[in-house]
């Protein structure tokens, strides 16, 4: 298994973070992220399920952005688009 420190961090959750959505005091996550604890398998598929759903949710987020973005993109080249179209000139192609 990755160590909780290391898979947290590539998460990017802080200690707070993770223990708030794990039901695991911060403490005991500190404790065992630096090996004087070690989580009871219990704990241990909690945390998993916690850093999973705290990547999910960045990972829809970021999503969310990106299709925000990309959609102003699109109108915005749309309305170039159509003013182009409507300049006198010669034959585009």
């Amino acid at each position: 298994m990755l160590a909780i420190r290391e898979c947290r961090k590539a998460a990017k959750v802080s200690q707070y973070e993770l223990a708030r959505r794990s039901g695991i005091s911060r403490m005991r996550l500190s404790l065992a992220e630096c090996g004087y604890v070690e989580l009871d398998p219990d704990e241990d598929r909690t945390l998993r399920a916690a850093i999973r759903s705290a990547v999910r949710e960045q990972v829809a987020t970021f999503r969310a952005q990106l299709v925000g973005q990309l959609a102003a993109e699109a109108e915005r080249l749309g309305t170039v688009s159509s003013r182009l179209a409507s300049c006198p000139g010669e034959d585009r192609q």
